[in-house]
């Protein structure tokens, strides 16, 4: 299982407001790379497309109240997890982490391990601008 992890980020939100922004998977849409070919909602499931990416399907997977959101890819060739760990500093900000945990052959990793790390990137630098 390889692990990308993104830098710890200072978020101007209250651990409850960033919880039910990532909750949403319309506001989904506000973290993604402009790269993005296909965004659809549906309910509980996100459908996205990055450009260079196979479509992927995303279901909340795991969520704690104010702490903690996992989101699971179904219906995708490469399945994989991704976390976001929410940490309160004080009423008015929290650090927010994102990890995408995923079982890659060696050939895959060396297709997709800078796809990925750049994803979590774009998605981590647009989290740290919410407010």
């Amino acid at each position: 299982m390889s692990s990308y992890k993104s830098d710890k980020i200072l978020v101007r939100k209250n651990d409850e407001d960033l919880f039910n922004t990532l909750t949403e998977f319309e506001n989904l849409k506000n973290f993604l790379p402009p790269n993005i070919e296909k965004f659809e909602v549906y309910d509980q499931t996100c459908i996205l497309k990055v450009a260079n990416l196979p479509e992927i399907k995303l279901n909340i997977h795991e969520k704690i109240s104010n702490k903690f959101v996992s989101y699971s890819a179904s219906e995708s060739p490469v399945p994989f997890l991704m976390k976001s760990s929410i940490e309160k500093i004080d009423n008015d900000s929290c650090h927010l982490i994102f990890e995408i945990d995923i079982e890659l052959n060696l050939m895959t990793k060396m297709m997709l391990e800078k796809p990925i790390k750049s994803f979590i990137n774009q998605i981590s630098n647009a989290a740290s601008k919410l407010s």
